[in-house]
């Protein structure tokens, strides 16, 4: 395996030679991998070329895209793992790349073989024909190709019952005898799952399964909880798809629903993380396919929650006449009835008439939010995304009052907010600080306005100062008058603006 140096040398030359940057090398290596172009940031790129770092999980997707020969000098090394195959030996480790399936490195001494399906490239050793020891398959058959090459040959039916024995073989040797289990063991594992989740046939067991992904997609909806909206989203892209692959067994009308409701939902999350993350477009796209699922599924009270959320986009993007848009045909579809996603809907209303200059309108859509907040039951009304807690609509409020220059009950509620809100939470109470900076910009203190956001975007980790972080910062700097905008501390606030990306 080269050195970090050596490595760095290499993609930086690929990188000369293509005439990329940083940025476009990070957006190519996200599409290789399968993620939104803005997936991996740029300073990480940066940091590759120049040799602060090395790629280490995501190097399987920088040597495809500027097509890289990494030399062992006879020896093979497989990214993460550092397993070593023998000169006559192929080796096969698994590796993660940021929260991926599986990924297993089929290596002849000397290359890297990338597959994506861990069962495509065990099948391919496997198709070797020698002896398997631990940690080791036998040397790459001729017919067999690599990435780039096109697929292998299909192994003939008769083979696939020995071909799962081989597999039992992997699985053992590469638990070993160690009572931990390692990351790539966790992979294997998982891979294994996969497998066993296909083969489920009986009632019972696909009622097990989608109740396992109902769970699964209300803990998505418990919010971040402290980890970056990154890795939040690598998990739910991962699982949407995952969840997916039921909807192709046979299911009755019933588990059907279910799992498109499961769809819709977990689109949602991956849609709502994406306008955090300062992607509103995309987010539109992953919105539109939770619609899709929540229609499909018949039930309204997802497809009113879905189209409420997505009405938070261009609300948070400067769009307000097509906030209102949404937020109008989320309350139609949640009706008359006291649910989270109607009091949601009414809150968006409220904040978009704010923003377009609808005093009167606001005040009656954030009153309508309130009455049907105070009438939900305690499981719409929990401290989650799918939910409509106190702290939500507090903020939400704020926002609107905010909105028509009432700012002392603005205030008065963003300092309500704070108090309830989760301790492990990050972005939601920088976003609420960033809101009384507008309000103290509104009541003429544009000095400490201006101090008070520099002091939140800067305190934050940098995988949060991104998206919707960003675009707070500018609102309020849009809204400093000429004279202010010559302070000190607005020159500082727009500084730390140019370091905090939109996207």
């Amino acid at each position: 395996m080269p050195s970090r140096q050596e490595l760095s040398e290499l993609i930086r030359h690929a990188c000369e030679e293509r005439g990329w940057g940083p940025t476009k090398l990070a957006r190519e290596v996200s599409i290789a991998a399968g993620r939104p172009p803005g997936t991996l940031e740029r300073q990480y790129a940066r940091r590759w070329l120049n040799g602060e770092r090395a790629p280490r999980h995501w190097l399987p997707y920088v040597a495809q895209v500027l097509n890289l020969d990494l030399e062992t000098s006879g020896k093979t090394c497989t990214a993460g793992s550092g397993a070593k195959a023998t000169d006559n030996a192929a080796s096969v480790s698994v590796g993660r790349v940021h929260g991926d399936r599986p990924l297993v490195f089929h290596a002849p001494p000397g290359k890297y073989l990338l597959s994506k399906d861990p069962t495509a490239a065990c099948d391919t050793a496997l198709r070797a024909g020698g002896a398997l020891s631990p940690g080791q398959c036998p040397p790459q058959p001729t017919t067999t190709r690599s990435l780039g090459d096109g697929a292998s040959a299909s192994p003939s039916a008769g083979e696939e019952g020995e071909d799962d024995m081989k597999r039992r073989t992997i699985i053992r040797a590469a638990l070993g005898a160690s009572a931990a289990l390692s990351p790539p063991v966790l992979e294997l594992l998982a891979g294994q799952q996969a497998r066993a989740e296909s083969a489920l046939t009986t009632a019972a067991g696909r009622d097990a399964v989608i109740g396992q992904w109902e769970e699964t997609a209300w803990r998505y909806g418990c919010g971040y909880g402290g980890r970056a909206p990154i890795t939040v989203l690598h998990d739910a892209l991962l699982d949407v798809e995952d969840v997916g692959r039921l909807l192709v067994q046979q299911l009755d009308t019933g588990e059907r629903q279910r799992v498109l409701r499961v769809c819709a939902q977990l689109s949602g999350i991956v849609a709502l993380v994406l306008g955090d993350m300062g992607h509103p477009r995309d987010a539109h796209r992953w919105y539109a396919n939770a619609s899709a699922a929540a229609q499909a599924s018949g039930d309204t009270t997802v497809h009113a929650w879905v189209t409420a959320r997505e009405a938070m986009v261009p609300l948070n993007w400067g769009q307000p006449a097509a906030a209102l848009r949404l937020a109008d045909r989320a309350r139609t579809l949640a009706g008359d009835g006291n649910s989270a996603a109607h009091a949601l809907a009414a809150a968006a209303q409220a904040r978009a008439h704010a923003a377009l200059g609808h005093h009167a309108e606001a005040r009656q859509a954030i009153t309508d939010a309130e009455r049907v907040r105070d009438r939900l039951r305690e499981t719409d009304a929990s401290g989650t995304w799918y939910g409509y807690p106190l702290q939500q609509h507090l903020v939400h409020a704020s926002r609107t009052y905010t909105g028509i220059s009432d700012t002392g009950p603005a205030a008065d509620m963003q300092a309500e907010a704070l108090r309830l809100i989760s301790p492990t939470s990050v972005m939601s109470p920088a976003l609420i600080h960033l809101d009384e900076a507008l309000c103290t910009a509104a009541g003429g203190d544009h000095d400490s306005a201006c101090t008070q956001a520099v002091h939140i975007i800067t305190a934050l980790p940098p995988a949060y100062r991104t998206g919707l972080i960003a675009r707070r910062g500018q609102e309020l700097a849009s809204t400093l008058p000429r004279g202010a905008r010559q302070l000190p501390a607005a020159r500082e606030l727009r500084e730390a603006l140019a370091a905090t990306p939109l996207a």
